[in-house]
């Protein structure tokens, strides 16, 4: 809190840690607002890893669980940005540097690794391919 003295009276503003005060809260509403780029890296929500790659303009996906592995092109809309999937809907979207927020149900995924300067396998193809990719593999039970 910090208290002025203007023309007699006191006026206290409650401040925000994040900047601004609680009456101008457009400091914060920007941190909080989902950014237009993806960090690549690899991200983590109990058994489920997301790896989000870069090589120039093109972003790609790697989903993986005890399930199986699922690569795909990653495309912006207006809310984030869309993942070519097959008939799903998925889309993830930054919510701040060490965060994503994945899925229909908007799961928070969180950081574990920056990204690193080489992948391989089906996410490589991904990355050199052009338009739309999409690729699954099954692990069997």
């Amino acid at each position: 809190m910090k208290s002025l003295i203007r023309g007699g009276l006191v006026l206290t503003l409650l401040l925000n840690p994040l900047g601004g005060s609680l009456t101008d809260p457009r400091p914060l509403m920007a941190q909080l607002q989902p950014s237009n780029t993806l960090i690549p890296g690899l991200y983590n929500r109990a058994s489920y890893y997301i790896q989000i790659a870069q090589k120039g303009d093109r972003l790609c996906y790697q989903g993986m669980s005890r399930n199986g592995i699922t690569v795909a092109s990653i495309s912006p809309i207006k809310s984030g940005y869309k993942i070519a999937g097959d008939g799903r809907e998925s889309t993830v979207r930054q919510i701040n540097a060490q965060t994503i927020e994945f899925g229909i149900g908007s799961q928070d995924y969180y950081i574990l690794q920056s990204a690193t300067s080489s992948v391989g396998g089906t996410l490589e193809a991904c990355l050199n391919s052009r338009g739309r990719f999409s690729k699954q593999e099954q692990f069997g039970r």
